[in-house]
């Protein structure tokens, strides 16, 4: 077998060697190696990536775990990729040369891939292995191919802890203007802003990539509870943090969601991949992380000296629309109505609100008895209207 090719001296070598015409999206030089028995494809396969700029700067160098069975029939591959990926071959190196095209907008490049190792299943079961996050994974097809699910969930980590941090701001803020004009309570506004643009712009680039049968409510809503109720399962290292703020969003948490994303499928004669399951938990996490921003927005609002209600109305119907399980916006939406003279919105939001509570079977904080003292308080200001509407009876 040849020896492997080393990057910087075949950059240049291959360069001039390949050759590719408008229209011919790739060209493939593949330096073979063992064959894989068949008996091995149910495999893990371990793929070393190296992305070259054609001038032999390295972009990017990572490794990546995809299971055999699903390399040749899964979607999850960049289209530009699929070659690559299907090597029959242990130790098989491929290079490509990829020029601009849909799938990759930027400058041509060239890719370096070597299967370097098989894991059997045995020895995922003994060490624990799972299949890796960092799959190849195309969010849209405007996207980088080395685009992996890891960086959504890194980009949630990271809204999860300046959300904590303006909260913590929020908390100790004077009404003073600052010397820009600017209240304190702006700035933390502003930074809530910018983390629902970032986080929007991921939802959208995400729900690009699930599968639209998900998007139905049908299907989505009983996943959404699914996570949702699996993420406050989860216990604070801090007993004085509230459950939502300070956990963190970890690999092992994403695989223990796509395990029950899969089972709950399973149960329902629904059939979804591996990676789909990935995509389906990253758009519901981010639906909870925007519905969360969404409601400290509105809390932040009341700290305004001249507090605009319609606005809080707002950013809560936003949140109880991106995650429906979210019983704190439910509440602080009915309590917005109830103290803008409309009870019977109130009335209606808490009875909504309740039905999911006892659909789903979903424990958040004690907010059922919350609701219903909600709906009670509305009624009873529905009940003072109509006495003062009819004043004889």
């Amino acid at each position: 077998m040849e020896s492997l090719p080393d990057v910087k001296s075949e950059t240049s070598e291959l360069t001039m060697r390949l050759e590719h015409p408008e229209g011919d999206i790739l060209k493939t030089i593949k330096y073979p190696g063992t064959p894989i028995p068949l008996a091995m494809k149910e495999c893990m396969a371990r793929f070393e990536v190296t992305v070259i700029r054609p001038g032999g700067s390295v972009l990017k160098s990572r490794e990546y775990e995809v299971y055999l069975s699903e390399i040749e029939t899964d979607d999850s591959i960049p289209i530009d990729l699929k070659p690559i990926f299907h090597s029959s071959q242990l130790d098989e190196v491929s290079i490509s040369h990829i020029v601009k095209s849909i799938s990759w907008p930027e400058e041509p490049v060239i890719v370096r891939v070597w299967l370097r190792e098989l894991v059997p299943p045995a020895a995922m079961e003994m060490s624990g292995t799972t299949q890796s996050l960092t799959r190849l994974s195309p969010i849209s097809l405007l996207s980088p191919i080395l685009m992996e699910w890891g960086l959504v969930f890194n980009l949630l980590n990271s809204s999860r802890l300046e959300r904590k941090r303006l909260k913590e701001e929020l908390d100790v803020l004077s009404k003073a203007v600052s010397e820009t004009g600017i209240t304190p309570i702006q700035a933390v506004l502003h930074g809530y802003k910018e983390l629902i643009e970032k986080s929007a712009s991921y939802l959208r680039t995400v729900k690009a990539s699930v599968d639209r049968d998900f998007l139905v409510s049908s299907k989505s809503l009983p996943i959404q509870a699914l996570i949702y109720k699996m993420y406050l399962r989860r216990e604070p290292s801090d007993e004085t943090v509230s459950r939502d703020e300070e956990l963190t969003i970890t690999k092992d948490f994403i695989i223990e969601c796509c395990s029950a994303i899969r089972s709950h499928a399973t149960d329902t004669r629904f059939h979804i991949t591996a990676d789909q399951a990935q995509g389906v938990t990253a758009y519901t996490l981010l639906q909870l992380e925007l519905s969360t921003l969404h409601t400290n927005v509105a809390i932040t609002l009341k700290r305004l000296p001249n507090h605009p209600p319609r606005r809080s109305l707002e950013v809560l119907q936003a949140a109880v629309i991106l995650c429906r399980l979210y019983m704190k916006a439910w509440l602080m939406l009915s309590q917005c109505y109830r103290k803008e003279g409309e009870p019977h919105h109130a009335r209606a939001t808490s009875a909504t609100a309740l039905e999911l509570f006892r659909r789903f079977h979903h424990d958040d904080d004690g907010y059922e008895q919350k609701l219903l003292t909600e709906q009670r308080l509305a009624e009873q200001q529905i009940e003072r209207e109509l006495q003062a509407f009819n004043p004889s009876e």
